[in-house]
């Protein structure tokens, strides 16, 4: 009686989203839900929809944890990027407008929409036009911060982090060490930083942990991904560059210091 009546079927026959992911969540036999406080109101009904579909289906523990900010203190989101795309060409002048409305693929009108702050083109869009300004972006997903040369070692441990904490003064953890050490009850109720200076340091320091031939690995798998001309080099000698970039804080430094050796000579 307290849970009102909620949507599930939009009018043009889709489901929503708390209709799916219950479905989903059975399907794939989740059995715990965890994920950001502000999905707390919709629990009750996608508890109530669990328990209508699936009676004989043991509920999930659902749990929620705090908000994740960014350095500036809002809510760590995409549309940081957009943003600081928006900000970079608020400050620079004798911008060709139409230029980069071609390179992001997108209209004179939707371009002047974006600088006037009504509209936001899609990533695709906003990528071409910050990579032929020259704006870097804010890393977002998971994929920006492979791209920037972060291991998945230290992504795992930095996220792992967030919201929690092992109940001691470790820090830097292997992923077998989070996976012994975890334990719901130690979730924090504080939001948690995404501080980023605090995320290369973990970099760091996983790139001094890793074994010659991890390191090596990630190596490879980075420079195909960003399309290096460094890709070229065969094992022995990426092993001897990384060697040469001792101390660096992430595979991009590797990279950036010995791209030139690969270059051709108009480039």
């Amino acid at each position: 009686g307290e849970i009102g009546d909620f949507i599930i079927q939009k009018s043009d026959g889709f489901p929503t989203y708390n209709f799916a992911c219950v479905v989903d969540d059975y399907l794939m036999k989740i059995t715990h839900v965890i994920r950001g406080q502000e999905h707390l109101n919709n629990t009750p009904g996608q508890q109530a929809l669990w328990k209508a579909l699936f009676p004989d289906a043991p509920l999930p523990k659902y749990v929620h944890m705090s908000v994740t900010v960014s350095d500036s203190g809002g809510k760590l989101s995409k549309r940081e990027q957009p943003r600081a795309l928006l900000e970079a060409i608020k400050h620079m002048q004798d911008i060709d407008a139409d230029k980069l409305a071609e390179l992001g693929s997108i209209s004179r009108q939707e371009f002047d929409s974006f600088i006037k702050g009504k509209t936001t083109p899609d990533m695709p869009s906003i990528n071409a036009m910050a990579a032929h300004l020259g704006v870097p972006m804010p890393e977002i997903n998971i994929v920006d911060f492979f791209k920037s040369g972060y291991l998945p070692e230290t992504m795992v441990n930095f996220l792992a982090l967030l919201g929690w904490n092992p109940g001691d003064n470790r820090e830097i953890m292997p992923v077998d060490e989070l996976i012994e050490a975890f334990d719901l009850s130690r979730l924090t109720k504080a939001n948690s930083l995404f501080d980023r200076r605090k995320l290369l340091a973990f970099n760091t320091e996983h790139i001094k942990m890793a074994s010659p031939q991890k390191l090596l690995g990630h190596l490879r798998d980075y420079l195909k991904v960003i399309d290096s001309p460094v890709r070229k080099a065969n094992d022995e000698r990426l092993s001897r560059l990384i060697k040469i970039c001792e101390g660096a804080r992430t595979l991009a430094d590797i990279e950036r210091k010995s791209r030139f050796l690969y270059l051709k000579k108009e480039e």
